[in-house]
């Protein structure tokens, strides 16, 4: 499938979805982009990512030397499942639930856009962007750290040239980028429509489905040989988190105040009446 189609399909899945969610009942946005807040957010992605691309260039290129002292009775016995494995039809399968999981923030933008409601589509966006662009960063330092051999270095599947051909990324396995991707998006993305939509019935399934594709994600990693277990587990917990943290940080602070009012019913009394 060539990369135009590919994505041309995903952004129909993503359109339909959009489609089917409820109207709006024009309740305030339960996010707001907040000076101070953002700076942080802001300040924390350049204290991430600026140190983790100069890592990157500087993270050495393997050589035969170092493929050929890896030893399998080194790995830990939860990882071991993951050597021996070198399966590309896995390892490009597992690019379709990342990305239907990292566009799906999108498939809550896009009823706020046609509905005309612009500070909400900037503030979606906003954290969406913040919350991958740290995740992605955080995720390369990490990588350009541990330099942990992928599981298909140590297996005969590949040729020793063909192992030197991967280059530094052969040596980039903890943690799982991917996993962290799709847990980062799916997190957002459930805890913005729980949000977003609090009395509606889906909220079970958008959880449900949002973390059934990001687990299906790291299930093809492992599949593939790309990654370890804990590379996998590691992934979706730091994914995870900032998927929950970044939304977290801008929600809109609601306000509530008791008044008390008199009625008449069969004689006079009082109510309490909660101004929300």
């Amino acid at each position: 499938m060539s990369c135009k189609y590919y994505y041309f399909r995903i952004a129909t899945v993503v359109l339909l979805l959009s489609t089917s969610l409820p109207a709006s009942d024009r309740r305030p946005f339960p996010y707001r982009l907040n000076l101070k807040t953002d700076a942080v957010l802001a300040a924390t992605l350049a204290g991430v990512a600026i140190p983790g691309h100069f890592m990157r260039q500087a993270q050495p290129q393997p050589d035969a030397g170092d493929i050929l002292s890896l030893q399998k009775d080194k790995v830990n016995r939860i990882d071991r499942i993951a050597l021996d494995r070198y399966d590309k039809s896995a390892i490009g399968l597992s690019n379709l639930p990342r990305d239907l999981s990292c566009y799906s923030p999108f498939i809550l933008a896009i009823p706020l856009t046609l509905q005309e409601q612009w500070t909400s589509t900037l503030t979606l966006t906003v954290m969406y962007l913040e919350a991958i662009q740290i995740n992605k960063s955080l995720t390369s330092c990490v990588k350009s750290l541990t330099r942990r051999p992928r599981p298909y270095m140590y297996g005969s599947q590949l040729t020793l040239d063909e192992k030197l051909d991967r280059g530094r990324g052969g040596f980039r396995s903890f943690y799982s980028g991917h996993s962290s991707d799709a847990f980062c998006s799916a997190v957002f993305f459930a805890t913005l429509f729980g949000k977003m939509y609090p009395q509606s019935r889906l909220k079970p399934f958008a959880w449900g489905v949002s973390l059934t594709m990001a687990t299906a994600t790291g299930i093809l990693r492992i599949s593939g040989g790309k990654h370890f277990p804990t590379d996998v587990i590691a992934g979706a917990c730091m994914g995870s988190l900032i998927g929950y943290l970044v939304p977290r940080l801008h929600e809109r602070k609601i306000t509530q105040s008791v008044r008390v009012a008199p009625i008449y019913q069969n004689g006079y009394g009082l109510i309490l009446i909660a101004d929300i």
